[in-house]
């Protein structure tokens, strides 16, 4: 019967063992997801990480300036599509509530909307608020048919020009 006994408290003593083995692992795994969520759902802002504008302006033809009047400064980035010009913007030193949009211009005059968006009070490349605004849009326009890109308010105050 002791023999019994000795066995029997073997057994729990695994099972506690076990149990506690299996808690641990748990506790392991929840914290990975835990780390791994935080680390998607964190800063930086993800707007502009990994984002098609991000990509286009690392390796498209870029072309940027800074206009003296207004401060704002721009960077388009152009990529030749099948179906025109796939382009990107990067957008600092503008501050809001702003509704803006980036015409496409071409060589006979023609202009094209690539993308439209408002400015937050807050803006955009400044102080307070340092995250350029980055989007992308496209063009029916190639390459070779555009002069410049045109960042203006929707009241018509031109913000900057971009010759290409």
């Amino acid at each position: 019967s002791l023999l019994v006994r000795r066995a029997a408290a073997e057994r729990r003593r695994r099972r506690v063992n076990r149990t506690f083995t299996t808690a641990a692992a748990c506790l392991v795994v929840a914290a990975g997801v835990f780390v791994a969520v935080g680390s998607v759902t964190g800063e930086p802002n993800p707007d502009s990480i990994h984002s098609p504008a991000a990509a286009l302006l690392m390796t498209g033809r870029t072309y940027s300036v800074t206009d003296a009047a207004s401060g704002v400064t721009s960077v388009v980035g152009l990529e030749d599509k099948g179906w025109g010009t796939h382009v990107a913007l990067e957008l600092k030193g503008v501050k809001g509530p702003l509704q803006c949009r980036l015409l496409a211009v071409g060589d006979d005059g023609r202009s094209e909307v690539v993308a439209s968006w408002g400015v937050p009070d807050k803006g955009y490349g400044v102080p307070g608020s340092p995250d350029p605004l980055l989007l992308h849009g496209g063009t029916s326009l190639t390459q070779d048919e555009l002069n410049h890109f045109t960042v203006q308010t929707f009241d018509g105050r031109i913000l900057a020009t971009v010759a290409v």
